[in-house]
């Protein structure tokens, strides 16, 4: 999701091998040296968001992990009476309230305020105890939401930390769950690998070589605040490709793939099945082949020289040409309009002006890729005349 005060996350590492099959896969941790990697399945909801499960004063929560984001917040049984049913809801009973603390958040798509607390964390076998937001008041969006119990916000802001990282609690930003669980970790990054139609898994200290087939293309975080890279150019199908510099937040907490205006027509101009309902908003086939939806390409170019390139292990090489990330047409398919006509929503929308980053790739185009979010080198790859936080690496997963 994307908030006002926008945030970025971790780690990188070992190699421990996990079931690729996702769907049977159970949360796992392996301590060695005093240090952790930890595997963590996600579960597909609504078509739309993987969630994850974390266990605050021992009660489990379901929750979007956002890199888009940084605070933790839940829903609470100090919130309005008229919450919807179905929401696990944090007591904060079990932990210590921060006098005068309070968040407020806005995302792209909805909001969340409360009141803040300290209590015990676990993700996947690593436990901290960190600030618990308690919010008195949530968005409809996410109140429908019944199978959502909160967001983990692993995102990260300029304003201090260990990283830099900042949440919105006032008066005083507290420490987040990345801050906290780097030190516990034997390398410092994380993986996501999210899939088609199908569940997924984050991984928390490595890099599992089994989820890709090619070395790892490693760029660069262009921006202290967010998690975001420059793209060189994209191309629709078959059509000629473009050369472009685009900055691109790379957001777990985002569903669809947002683009400049011109280039969403473009790409539904190309599918005569599509249907324009308002500006940036495409409906489509359900069915794939008739929707007939044409391959879109975001090329990465890594910054050169590369020779002194600092990669987590596990990367399989540097790769040191441009990349082409394939996002198939299916994937911009997305859930039934509700109209019962066999049109579904496009999975490709308007990029909002006046924001740090030029595209979001968001859900849609991470399910293409094995992504990882290594910020454990602070000035990332080469290119010391452009500085980076972190980097962030892409590569095809197995068929």
């Amino acid at each position: 999701m994307i908030s006002q005060v926008l945030v970025v996350s971790l780690l990188a590492g070992a190699g421990l091998a996990v079931p690729l099959n996702d769907d049977s896969a159970a949360q796992s941790a392996i301590v060695t040296g005093g240090k952790v990697t930890a595997s963590i399945p996600t579960t597909l909801t609504e078509g739309v968001e993987w969630l994850v499960p974390i266990q605050v004063a021992n009660k489990t929560f379901n929750v979007q992990l956002d890199t888009g984001s940084a605070d933790l917040w839940l829903f609470c049984t100090e919130g309005p009476q008229n919450v919807e049913s179905g929401h696990n809801q944090y007591d904060p009973k079990s932990g210590t309230k921060l006098n005068g603390a309070s968040f407020d958040i806005n995302y792209g798509s909805g909001f969340a305020k409360g009141d803040v607390y300290t209590d015990k964390v676990t993700l996947g076998g690593i436990t901290v105890t960190q600030a618990v937001e308690c919010a008195t008041s949530v968005d409809d969006t996410d109140d429908n939401d019944h199978k959502l119990d909160g967001i983990l916000g692993v995102g990260f802001n300029s304003g201090g930390g260990v990283f830099g990282i900042l949440q919105t609690d006032q008066p005083d930003p507290q420490m987040t769950l990345v801050e906290n669980a780097f030190p516990q970790l034997v390398s410092g990054l994380f993986t996501a690998d999210l899939n088609f139609n199908q569940n997924g898994v984050y991984n928390f200290g490595y890099i599992d070589q089994a989820r890709f087939t090619t070395p790892i293309t490693y760029m660069p975080v262009r921006n202290f605040n967010n998690w975001i890279v420059e793209t060189s150019g994209y191309q629709i199908g078959n059509n000629g490709a473009q050369s472009v510099t685009w900055k691109a937040l790379i957001d777990t907490g985002t569903t669809n793939v947002l683009l400049p205006p011109s280039v969403v027509d473009a790409y539904f101009a190309a599918a005569p099945q599509a249907k324009k309902q308002s500006e940036g908003v495409y409906y489509v086939p359900c069915d794939a082949t008739t929707a007939a939806l044409p391959n879109f390409t975001i090329t990465f170019t890594p910054p050169q020289p590369v020779a002194s390139f600092i990669q987590p292990s596990s990367s399989g090489g540097i790769n040191t040409r441009p990349y082409n990330a394939v996002i198939p047409g299916k994937y911009f398919i997305g859930n039934p309009t509700g109209k019962n006509d066999g049109m579904c929503q496009g999975g490709m929308n308007n990029m909002g002006a006046e924001q740090p980053w030029d595209i979001i790739l968001g859900d849609v185009f991470l399910m293409t890729q094995l992504v990882v979010f290594d910020v454990a080198d602070p000035n990332g790859s080469v290119d010391s005349s452009y500085p980076s936080h972190g980097q962030i690496g892409f590569a095809p997963k197995p068929a």
